[in-house]
């Protein structure tokens, strides 16, 4: 029954990708395709060559980042030593160049911070309220799940497939969402955060800990460290969270 609901599922999105003039029969994106967003002056190279890779590796999952591509701003700012070097919100994404220099094209830190926020373009879903984007959901009013899992996901994208640029301060929660895929599978744990599909996350880590949901949440609040408890795990069993 719950199978045939994940299918029923897939095939209404998938409906949905071929009612949209975007589609097309690859879910593949042409260069016509890309120019056609690309609004975004001297950056437009670079997010060009991004949307050439995006496309050669998650081409099934290109729907929401051609849709937001259309309403996306971005804006550069001088640095602020406050303020994270770049971060996405609600289809605005923002860049910070360091120790007020102007921005310079050949920066491999500002292009990696770049490569990084456009995944979060590509996951954000603006028909939600709240910032949703990949594993990052609103839970009730305010509280979010799946921030942390969500950040270091998408490092371990970016550094897998569009840059080597290692950022310090990401080694943990990167490692922390290799663990996860580990244990629930790389192709799940691809799909979901494509998909913005947090439950299936949960169902996976469900073989290995009680409550998987109230475990992503601590982790974003900071009162369990994810590796201590998931680098033991080398079997599916249950496995108490440490409080």
């Amino acid at each position: 029954m719950l199978q045939e609901l994940k299918e029923r599922r897939k095939e209404q999105a998938l409906n949905k990708l071929k009612d949209d003039k975007f589609y097309n029969s690859e879910l593949k994106m042409s260069d016509e395709d890309i120019k056609k967003v690309l609004k975004f002056g001297e950056l437009n190279p670079i997010i060009f060559d991004f949307i050439k890779k995006y496309n050669e590796n998650f081409g099934d999952y290109n729907f929401r980042l051609f849709t937001n591509l259309h309403d996306l701003h971005i804006y550069i700012n001088h640095y602020d030593e406050n303020a994270p070097q770049g971060y996405f919100q609600n289809n605005k994404l923002y860049l910070s160049t360091r120790y007020g220099e102007d921005y310079d094209p050949n920066d491999k830190t500002i292009l990696h911070t770049l490569y990084r926020e456009l995944l979060h373009v590509a996951t954000f879903d603006p028909k939600k309220k709240g910032n949703n984007y990949g594993f990052c959901k609103q839970v009730g009013r305010i509280n979010f799940a799946g921030q942390t899992l969500d950040d270091g996901y998408t490092e371990l994208l970016t550094n897998r497939y569009f840059s080597d640029v290692k950022i310090p301060g990401f080694y943990k929660i990167t490692k922390y969402a290799e663990n996860v895929e580990r244990l629930v599978g790389k192709n799940k744990m691809k799909e979901a955060y494509f998909t913005g599909d947090l439950y299936s996350i949960q169902e996976g880590l469900g073989d290995y800990l009680e409550d998987p949901l109230e475990f992503i949440i601590n982790v974003d609040k900071g009162i369990v460290d994810p590796n201590e408890v998931l680098d033991g795990i080398k079997e599916k069993k249950l496995k108490k969270i440490k409080r």
